[in-house]
């Protein structure tokens, strides 16, 4: 018996070191502990840069506008259109000579500069009805582009609802309204398209005249007016904006997230989510009541509302949102009445709220306490944008490694030929003495990533969206022990599935993003804001009703009516559900024709169907091969014998 517990206690003891061993191999999380210094990521990246060719190499927006000072004491200029690919003419409606540019067509601008330094630039313009996409053009500065980005500037097209007035499709659902385009002249600054600043692009302008090329990149025509230069101007920061300008604990107002009064992407939707919390709730029915994070995920999308206050004086902001990115926060720009009241509005931080929840974000300084907003009384403009500032230049150190990647594998493989022998005894650092220097300096770059997007996450190093990021790490680290055989690993540094170059690729998407759903704000000058929690009791209410309800509907069930089109879709229920919602907001109204779209499970049925006379008008989603079996039994019908066909077709 005492050699059994001997044997077994030793073969714990073996069995727990197996278990340590594998755990301490298998950890990859690193931990910043302050090893990293500025001068050695600065020569990290100077050494990934600099073996670059100039065709390879980026020059982005950051490294150009390192090279300057900004000075905020210049003045405004007006520039003038001067010549073009195109004549131009006065447009006596707006007031001022006008372009229109095709696609590849250029307009060019000449501008006066009493004050050397960086500008902003802002331009009038028009966009055509029939185009649904945001334009692109390229700059260029008395002839060439001053950065990559200039090369791929974004002009948004603005959108608002035609109703919010929401139409029912037969089902009792809320249907998304029509979007309709904002016509007339827009007046935007220049961004690129990616809108990675929160402010806008500076351009370094010398004193005397100067020449401003612009090129319409995109496919559909646009019409240019005036082009100004703005001078930048310094925001302030909370404690100089502050204002002590008490009120009554009298005043509280919500604005609903899907009262938006404009917005510059037709991709930002509202959609339902059933949950009693949110404004406004049905359990049975769909009612929109919010802005999904599906579709407000990308920076530079932007909201606008309108709210009034009654009384001059400070308020609270608060916003009741949900964070769909996994344990990283999401940033926001507020504005009011079009400008950033103060610095801290810039990209502000809303956490992650933990899976499916959803939370009170009062709009506070790091120690909680909510920052007051002076409004005078009357209507004012909030605007809220996606932005990805605080982690644009984490975005641009992963990019510079993965164009270094990109060079170094085509090195490699100019060594090595595409077919690698791995039984050969690789001395590769012969070939490439660099070779641990770049590979140190990959680790640098990551770690000192990581070190910068820590702190926006709860799980800080550990967080999931830095996992890959960290893997590639491990990953390099491994390569490095042994940087002479790095050839017999190539896969896993840049050329098969996981490795460190796809990782880091993956790990853009996901700083990139930026996903926030948003039920609405407040507006309140009341000591405390209750965020819009619901008890136990109408939650369970709300399930009940919605479980029940589950067994009396016949949503999407297969009919057929006579006085309505009925057609069978071989699809999803919600790929049918989406073919409803745009027949009964758009078609319907337009046509008066009403149309009835069921799921059809099994497309067999039809044949079945036709026998009883009980077939569909339309069917779509079908086998290719059906038609034939419906035309062989004179179950289809002829379009071409409808007067009509060949003009419609």
């Amino acid at each position: 018996m005492r050699k059994l517990i001997r044997y077994v206690i030793l073969g714990t003891i073996c069995l727990g070191a197996i278990l340590w061993f594998v755990f301490r191999e298998r950890k990859v999380t690193y931990t910043p502990k302050g090893e990293l210094t500025e001068t050695m990521v600065k020569q990290a990246f100077e050494t990934l840069n600099n073996s670059l060719s100039d065709r390879q190499r980026r020059y982005t927006y950051f490294d150009y506008i390192d090279n300057y000072t900004i000075d905020y004491s210049l003045t405004d200029h007006d520039a003038t259109l001067i010549s073009s690919d195109k004549t131009y003419d006065y447009d006596k409606e707006y007031g001022s000579y006008t372009i229109t540019l095709g696609q590849n067509e250029s307009a060019t601008y000449t501008v006066t500069v009493n004050g050397t330094g960086l500008y902003h630039l802002l331009i009038d313009y028009q966009t055509a009805k029939e185009a649904l996409v945001d334009y692109t053009i390229a700059l260029k500065i008395n002839g060439e582009y001053p950065f990559d980005e200039s090369k791929v500037i974004n002009l948004p097209k603005h959108w608002k609802d035609e109703t919010k007035n929401f139409v029912k499709d037969r089902f009792g659902d809320e249907t998304l309204p029509t979007q309709i385009q904002v016509e007339g002249w827009l007046t935007n600054y220049f961004y690129n398209n990616t809108y990675y600043t929160v402010l806008p692009l500076l351009f370094y302008f010398e004193s005397g005249t100067n020449t401003i090329d612009i090129t319409n990149v995109t496919s559909n025509p646009i019409k240019l007016g005036n082009l100004k230069l703005i001078a930048p101007k310094e925001i302030p920061t909370y404690q100089q904006y502050r204002k002590n300008y008490a009120l009554k604990d009298d005043y509280e107002a919500y604005v609903n997230a899907i009262s938006y009064v404009e917005k510059n992407s037709s991709y930002v939707r509202m959609d339902y989510m059933r949950d009693p919390s949110l404004t406004p709730f049905n359990a049975v029915d769909k009612v929109l009541n919010i802005i999904t994070s599906e579709s407000w995920k990308h920076a530079g999308q932007e909201l606008v509302y309108e709210f009034e206050v009654p009384e001059t004086g400070n308020y609270k902001l608060a916003f009741y949102y949900q964070n769909t990115k996994n344990d990283f926060s999401v940033f926001r720009t507020i504005r009011i009445d079009g400008e950033i009241p103060f610095r801290e509005m810039m990209a502000y931080e809303f956490p992650t709220t933990k899976g499916n929840k959803w939370r009170l974000e009062v709009l506070s300084d790091p120690q909680g306490k909510p920052y007051e907003f002076y409004l005078t009384a009357g209507k004012h403009q909030l605007s809220i944008r996606a932005d990805q500032e605080p982690v644009a230049r984490s975005i641009r150190n992963l990019q510079l490694i993965l164009d270094h990647l990109n060079k170094f594998t085509l090195d490699i493989i100019k060594i090595t030929g595409r077919d690698i022998d791995k039984n050969r005894t690789w001395d590769f650092t012969r070939y490439i003495p660099e070779t641990d220097k770049y590979l140190e300096s990959y680790e640098i770059l990551l770690k000192d990533i990581i070190a910068n997007l820590r702190q926006y996450s709860i799980n800080k190093e550990a967080s999931s969206t830095l996992a890959y990021i960290q893997k590639a790490l491990y990953m390099l680290n491994k390569l490095r022990k042994d940087p002479d055989d790095l050839p017999l690993y190539l896969e896993n540094l840049s050329t098969g599935s996981g490795s460190v170059a796809q990782m880091l690729g993956d790990s853009i998407t996901m700083l990139r993003e930026q996903p926030l759903a948003l039920d609405g704000f407040f507006i309140s000058n009341k000591e405390r804001i209750n965020e819009p929690k619901v008890n136990v009791f109408r939650k369970s209410w709300a399930s009940i009703r919605a479980f029940f309800a589950s067994f009396n509907s016949d949503k999407y069930n297969v009919r057929v009516s006579e006085d309505v089109v009925d057609v069978w879709v071989n699809k999803p229920i919600t790929y049918v559900d989406i073919m409803q919602k745009m027949v009964e907001s758009d078609f319907t109204p337009k046509t008066g024709i009403k149309v009835n779209i069921s799921v059809m499970p099994d497309p067999n049925k039809l044949i079945l169907a036709a026998a009883a006379n009980e077939a569909p008008d339309v069917a779509l989603g079908l086998p290719s091969y059906m038609p034939f079996d419906f035309a062989i039994r004179n179950a289809s019908y002829d379009l071409t014998q409808f007067d009509d066909f060949w003009e419609f077709a």
